[in-house]
């Protein structure tokens, strides 16, 4: 109930870093205690990005820092 209350409160403060990572990993279970999430909630995972995405205001600089991740970590795979 608190989390539903406060989702749109501030959401603009959530930083460039922390919409990467929630992107790229999963929420600590910690976190999802933290937050009072449930299952169900802890595995909306697109809703919950997009939030943090749209709250950032920077759509353009979200997509180039996630294509820039991806291509980072896929040269990490590929082994010449």
């Amino acid at each position: 109930m608190v989390q539903k209350a406060t989702r749109g409160i501030k959401e603009a403060d959530q930083s460039f870093t922390s919409v990467l990572s929630d992107i790229f990993s999963p929420l600590p279970k910690s976190r999802v205690k933290d937050l009072g999430l449930t299952t169900e909630e802890e595995a909306r995972y697109v809703g919950r990005i997009s939030r943090g995405i749209d709250g950032t205001g920077n759509l353009d600089k979200i997509a180039l820092g996630t294509l820039h991740r991806h291509i980072g970590s896929q040269s990490l795979l590929v082994m010449p």
